[in-house]
């Protein structure tokens, strides 16, 4: 196996994660719920042309008297054209003098093993670019992303413009299980897309601990009560009769830790209390609501002496400097999230 050769150590480390993470599971709860909503897109290139929809609405038709002639429409532009360019996620991980003999060891079986070993520390930088890639879907989702660079002072903002609006706070916290009124907030959330994008927004995310606040709220109980039944708990079912037809909700409890934690608390995406309200399948006049654009890598041959080359989508490689003698594992690739209509997500803070 050669790992001077960049698209067989991208592929082993591919593998290698494949079989330790998706079959035999992990330690982290590795769904990307952020994915669904904003799926990775292939991008030929760096920057990125992104065609945002102002949503305005076209009215009705004119009539014609008879005989007279047709009255002219002219379409509105509804597009504001930005230009973004993507951002690298790029690491290197220092491999020691020694692993790199132990590569070059006569004995197979002490070569493959560290192979492997090396394969294991992609696994980890792989876990790491995956983790950031989320992490900028959740906070474009929210609004705005913001890239702090560690080698740099100033740091790169993106407002991803979801409407002032759309962000609330309900009146009464639903951790006040008694006087909560968790149905006409959840009426009152979708309809916010009415006056921004001209649908209700019925596909609502939170996390376990907001769902349980729901179920324990005795204003929800008593609407369901009405119906000749004793409800000590309401099922999803029993909820959703109490709203909007077509109404959804998925529980997000993904998140990620941080370097070194010891305690293990979960940083999620959604926080305790946080609600995102969107359209049913992530749709908005039969297109995606958004997309992670994922470009071009840079990636060198196994020598400074070597020219780089552009490849497409999250790449590794092990690299030798000559300049210091030393050898590097890098992870990379070259992403940002695109929302095409912010004026689709709305926030609520339920306590």
């Amino acid at each position: 196996m050669d790992l001077w050769d960049q698209v067989v150590v991208t592929e082993v480390i591919k593998r290698r994660y494949e079989e330790t993470r998706l079959e035999a599971g992990g330690g982290e709860d590795f769904k990307l719920d952020g994915e669904d909503i904003l799926p990775l897109k292939s991008h030929n290139g760096r920057y990125a042309r992104v065609r945002i929809h102002d949503i305005s609405p076209v009215g009705m038709a004119h009539f014609k008297a008879p005989g007279a002639s047709p009255a002219l429409w002219t379409k509105k532009p509804a597009l504001r054209e930005e230009v973004m360019e993507l951002v690298d996620v790029d690491e290197f991980h220092r491999i020691d003098p020694i692993d790199m003999l132990k590569l070059q060891s006569p004995d197979p079986n002490v070569a493959a093993d560290m192979v492997w070993s090396i394969a294991d520390r992609g696994v980890d930088m792989k876990d790491r670019n995956i983790n950031r890639t989320e992490w900028m879907r959740w906070e474009a989702l929210k609004g705005t992303l913001v890239v702090n660079y560690p080698d740099t002072a100033g740091p790169q903002t993106i407002d991803y413009g979801i409407p002032v609006n759309n962000f609330t706070t309900f009146g009464i916290p639903w951790n006040n299980v008694a006087e909560a009124e968790p149905i006409e907030d959840f009426w009152a959330l979708g309809a916010l897309g009415l006056t921004s994008a001209g649908v209700y927004l019925p596909l609502y995310h939170f996390n376990s601990a907001t769902y349980r606040y729901i179920r324990r709220n005795e204003k929800v109980k008593d609407q369901l009560s009405s119906y000749g039944r004793n409800v000590f708990l309401p099922t999803d079912q029993d909820l959703r009769d109490l709203l909007r037809e077509g109404t959804q909700w998925k529980i997000v409890d993904s998140g990620y830790f941080n370097e070194g934690q010891t305690d293990f608390e979960l940083h999620k995406w959604i926080e305790d209390g946080q609600i995102m309200a969107t359209t049913s399948n992530y749709k908005y006049n039969g297109r995606r609501i958004g997309e992670v654009l994922d470009g071009w890598v840079l990636v060198g041959g196994p020598t400074d002496a070597q020219l780089p080359v552009a490849r497409q989508g999250e790449q590794a490689e092990i690299i030798y400097k000559r300049t210091d003698q030393q050898t590097v594992l890098r992870h990379a690739s070259a992403r940002i999230p695109r929302l095409v209509y912010p004026e689709t997500i709305a926030w609520a803070t339920a306590y």
